[in-house]
């Protein structure tokens, strides 16, 4: 979607898998879900980014065939430390 002068434009997006795009939802959800009821993590937007974060550092676990390595598991750290303080300054000038 982008945003012009007259209001929003949408575009159509044609997905070749929908069972596929609906159990994604449906797990995404319910993660987000799982994330907001152990109550670490507070805001929509939060809880849609770490849960996103997180996902993704189990698909890489996954689709490397073991344990990540050391390096990349303190480049994710490191990755979702700069988020969490970003997303605190954004909540703090937002309030």
């Amino acid at each position: 979607m982008g945003v012009s002068e007259d209001g929003p434009r949408w575009r159509r997006v044609v997905f070749l898998d929908i069972d596929g795009v609906l159990n994604s939802a449906h797990y995404l959800n319910e993660r987000m879900r799982e994330m907001r009821s152990g109550g670490r993590v507070v805001g929509a937007e939060r809880i849609a980014v770490i849960t996103a974060l997180n996902i993704t550092h189990e698909f890489l676990k996954l689709q490397s065939g073991s344990a990540a390595d050391p390096e990349r598991i303190e480049s994710i750290r490191g990755l979702s430390d700069r988020i969490e303080t970003t997303l605190n300054k954004h909540s703090e000038t937002s309030v």
